[in-house]
């Protein structure tokens, strides 16, 4: 069985948030210097490739590819009720997503959640509008054509989005074009 390749590109449509787990201080902060620690550390969220480029780490896409077949519609050949096994199974991401935005849209985004008795301020990194990236994907069953990829495309970009704050703020919807390489 030969698999398919396939090339994502991606063009932003809402701004792009991260959350990568940081180091928390080891020690008990008050509200005041807990902001403190937030201003200084939240560039440090961001997800960065060994060269220092920000990506949507692989682990992220297949993760998307596979939550998408929950909101399609489309039914797999033969007795499989759901892509979800297939996708799980048969569907590889080949590279992490690096991003082209222009530096000067890299923004702290601040929000205020509940831990503990109180509320505290969050700061994540933004990267507003344009932003773009691509990725590969490998399918190694006959079954994922570049019908179905597309259209888990569809959902992953336009429905799910990428990385942090995409259900209650709409961040990181995209538009993904497919190609079968």
């Amino acid at each position: 069985m030969a698999g398919r390749t396939y090339q994502g590109i991606v063009k932003g449509l809402t701004a792009i948030s991260f959350n990568r787990r940081i180091e928390s201080p080891t020690k008990k902060l008050n509200e005041a210097q807990w902001e403190q620690w937030e201003k200084d550390h939240w560039e440090e969220r961001v997800y960065k490739n060994p060269h220092g480029k920000l990506i949507v780490p692989q682990k992220a896409i297949r993760k998307s590819y596979i939550e998408a077949t929950r909101f399609s519609e489309m039914k797999p050949p033969g007795r499989m009720k759901s892509w979800r096994p297939m996708i799980e199974n048969c569907l590889m991401v080949d590279s992490d997503m690096v991003l082209e935005y222009d530096e000067k849209r890299l923004r702290g985004w601040s929000d205020y959640v509940k831990r503990g008795t109180g509320t505290v301020q969050l700061i994540r990194p933004v990267i507003d509008l344009p932003w773009g990236g691509g990725f590969k994907l490998m399918a190694f069953d006959d079954a994922i054509t570049f019908k179905v990829i597309d259209h888990l495309s569809e959902i992953v970009g336009r429905v799910l989005g990428w990385m942090e704050a995409r259900k209650y703020m709409g961040f990181g919807r995209s538009e993904i074009t497919i190609n079968e390489l």
